[in-house]
């Protein structure tokens, strides 16, 4: 028999990694991983923050580092609200990643690196 384990309507915030220290972490309204800053990150000038953009299906489709001195408390009640955070805009950042999908006859999608 297993213990049932019941998820806190609060996701986890922070955790402790070593060599990176404490990583912060802020979710979306929709309650997905939005935003990670580990010590190194927010010691650097500008602090940044690793960014992870989703589609309305929920799939990552982009991820970057987004130059943002914002605490950890203000993403977090920012994000909360929003199904499309964080709104880069305007913003200074670099593009990691971007995946492009495409659907296919018959409604097959593909995803494209």
């Amino acid at each position: 028999m297993f213990p049932l384990r019941i998820r806190s309507p609060q996701p986890y915030d922070h955790e402790k990694v070593p060599g990176a220290g404490e990583v912060y972490m802020v979710y979306d309204a929709r309650d997905r991983l939005v935003l990670t800053q580990d010590a190194n990150m927010r010691a650097g000038s500008p602090q940044k923050w690793l960014y992870t953009l989703y589609d309305e299906l929920n799939r990552p489709i982009a991820t970057g580092l987004w130059q943002n001195s914002d605490t950890r408390a203000d993403h977090a009640t920012q994000a909360a609200s929003s199904t499309a955070y964080p709104n880069l805009t305007g913003q200074t950042y670099e593009e990691l990643t971007r995946t492009f999908t495409t659907t296919m006859n018959g409604g097959a999608s593909m995803a494209i690196h």
